[in-house]
């Protein structure tokens, strides 16, 4: 199958953004719980995000 260079790096492109989003997704999900059970405490307050 040949690509043609644009095709080629809007491939890599997507690629790299699905890995961005992934790791994104990660990170969130690791911050935020925390951060709200810390506003939880805080405020006395459930706060959804």
């Amino acid at each position: 199958m040949d690509f043609t260079f644009n095709e080629e790096q809007t491939l890599i492109q997507d690629q790299v953004d699905q890995f961005i989003q992934k790791e994104y997704d990660w990170e969130r999900d690791k911050v935020f719980p925390i951060l709200s059970l810390d506003m939880e405490m805080i405020t006395g307050k459930n706060l959804q995000i």
